[in-house]
């Protein structure tokens, strides 16, 4: 995975493109379906639809291509009961996905600082 430090790319283009950005997903998804405390959000879910979805959020976080048609966080996760802590453990998958795939911390740091920026919105705090 190509992960040069000039900071003049977006951080997309830096953590490896779309693939990388998919390889994340994938890997994220299987991850957070099988857990316990949060697994049961994504029950019932077409899970390539949704990480469809999630590749054209993370694409538009990331300042790469952005599809029009992505839904707002608070939409998209309005009347789902979630809580700091189910937030939390998402968070730390997707921590454990991008080591697992081999993105430097350096850039972890970048994309857990987009996550930390999305809580009010995914717990519709505004």
């Amino acid at each position: 995975m190509s992960q040069g430090s000039d900071k003049k790319q977006t951080l997309f283009h830096r953590i490896g493109g779309e693939p990388a950005v998919l390889l994340a997903v994938n890997t994220f998804y299987e991850r957070v379906s099988r857990d316990p405390e949060v697994g049961y959000f994504f029950t019932d879910l077409d899970l390539d639809k949704l990480a469809k979805k999630q590749v054209a959020f993370m694409s538009m976080a990331f300042e790469g291509p952005v599809d029009a048609d992505v839904r707002g966080l608070a939409e998209a996760h309005a009347n789902l009961s979630i809580t700091d802590h189910h937030f939390d453990v998402v968070a730390q998958h997707l921590g454990e996905t991008l080591t697992d795939i081999g993105v430097s911390s350096e850039l972890q740091t970048e994309v857990m600082d987009i996550v930390e920026g999305a809580r009010g919105a995914v717990l519709g705090r505004g």
